[in-house]
């Protein structure tokens, strides 16, 4: 073994500790492994690793890992393929990602009437009343470079009330039903950090900016839990997907308890540092974090986060 595999190694069992039966549960052999380790500018790689309790024992060759090989240790022969651990996403919204499954998907829309018409065929299919969502849509990618409207959106959305994100999450148009519903009109004061544009004769566009989206969204009735399962489910299952492992979350506190019942049913696909909301009260945040143990590897609060 080289010393920056060797240094690898032993910084994984230093940290995590050896367990007291040396042999792993699992042992990948015959690989093209990265280490995550650079040694003299170069990235270092092994052919074998040795794991335990999905923590890592030791890697090197096949024949500095065989140590670890016990009577139940399955081996799984990598055939010279490419492996390395999975990704570790540091800023996910996975509830809202997995909503965004079950909503108008506007990614990769190239005109407004592109969007309209992805918009016309969700309003056939929605119930009476129902509230029509999405996002994604990036006018800067348009063929013609120009903001929808409320009034572009009126005239597909059938009565339904109606806002839709842009791809970036800091801007939205809403249709004239969901400004109404929201009790928005020309002279509504913009918020503090946000703002509602207006057109040339001062009436609203149905474009609002940043912390303006709020004064919709509240009116928005908010997902079931079991809407919230089935959206978590698909984020998570996609993130596994691609290789990602663990993620750092920023989803609401319902949303960590659907984590919690899918942790509980052995369902958690992987592991999530869920990030609490910078304003709240001290008092809610000390409860949050009593809620679920620190030392739970797979589900756990970790830091707060602000918007500006």
């Amino acid at each position: 073994m080289n010393n920056a595999a060797l240094c690898f190694a032993l910084f994984v069992a230093t940290s995590i500790g050896l367990h007291a039966d040396p042999s792993a549960d699992l042992i990948l052999t015959h690989g093209h492994i990265y280490t995550g380790v650079i040694h003299d500018g170069n990235p270092v790689f092994v052919t074998d690793v040795a794991i335990r309790s999905g923590r890592i024992l030791a890697t090197g060759s096949e024949q500095e890992v065989a140590n670890f090989r016990g009577k139940d240790t399955e081996v799984i022969d990598l055939a010279n393929q490419f492996a390395m651990s999975g990704f570790n996403d540091a800023h996910t919204h996975i509830a809202s990602a997995g909503q965004s499954k079950l909503e108008v998907n506007l990614t990769g829309t190239k005109s407004l009437e592109d969007m309209l018409a992805r918009v016309s065929d969700a309003a056939k299919h929605a119930a009476p009343g129902e509230w029509l969502l999405g996002r994604g849509w990036d006018h800067t990618l348009w063929t013609r470079v120009v903001l929808p409207s409320r009034q572009d959106l009126d005239r597909v959305t059938s009565g339904h009330p109606a806002i839709f994100t842009r791809i970036d999450g800091h801007i939205a148009v809403a249709n004239t039903a969901a400004l109404k519903a929201a009790g928005i009109t020309a002279s509504t004061p913009d918020p503090q950090g946000g703002k509602f544009d207006h057109d040339a004769h001062g009436e609203l566009t149905g474009i609002i900016r940043e912390t303006a989206r709020a004064a919709i969204q509240k009116h928005i009735p908010p997902p079931t839990a079991a809407t919230r399962r089935q959206a978590l489910e698909l984020a998570l299952t996609d993130a596994a997907s691609w290789g990602v492992t663990s993620v750092q979350d920023n989803s609401d506190w319902e949303d960590f308890e659907v984590l919690e019942m899918l942790e509980q049913q052995e369902k958690l696909p992987i592991r999530v540092t869920e990030w609490l909301r910078f304003n709240d009260s001290v008092n809610l945040l000390k409860k949050q974090r009593g809620h679920h143990a620190a030392t739970d590897l797979m589900l756990h609060t970790g830091m707060l986060k602000g918007f500006m």
